[in-house]
C-alpha cells in the first residue's frame, strides 16, 4: 500500500488535473446543450472543481476512516458486497443464537 501511495503522491497535481478536465468534458457538452453561454460555462467550471474537491476530499475522509478502524480488506468487500462479514467479532461466536443469526446455516453447530 505504501509503495501505491508513494508512487501516486508524486502525480497527485497531475491526476486532480487531468481529472477536472474529464469532468470538464463530461459536462461542458451539456451546457452548450442547454445554451448557457459564457456565464454557463462559468459556472461549469466552477461546479467541476467543487465535484472534484468533494470526491478527493471524501476519499481522504474515507482512507483516514478506515485507518483509525483498522479494518481489514477482506472485511470491507464483505460490507460492500453485502454479505456476512468475513470474521465475526468474539462475541458474537460464543452464543449459539447470535452464531445461527449471522450464519447462512439453518441448524446450530454440534
Amino acid at each position: 500500500m505504501n509503495a501505491l501511495k508513494d508512487h501516486f503522491k508524486a502525480w497527485k497535481e497531475t491526476l486532480l488535473v487531468l481529472s477536472y478536465f474529464a469532468l470538464l468534458a463530461l459536462f461542458v457538452p451539456q451546457a452548450k446543450k442547454h445554451h448557457l453561454g459564457t456565464g454557463g460555462m462559468f459556472f461549469v467550471m466552477i461546479g467541476c472543481g467543487i465535484l472534484l474537491a468533494a470526491i478527493y476530499f471524501g476519499f481522504k475522509f474515507l482512507r483516514k476512516w478506515l485507518q483509525q478502524r483498522q479494518i481489514s480488506g477482506r472485511e470491507v468487500r464483505a460490507y460492500m458486497s453485502g454479505s456476512v462479514a468475513a470474521s465475526p467479532p468474539r462475541s458474537l461466536k460464543r452464543t449459539r443464537c447470535t452464531w445461527l443469526i449471522h450464519s447462512n446455516r439453518t441448524s446450530a453447530p454440534s
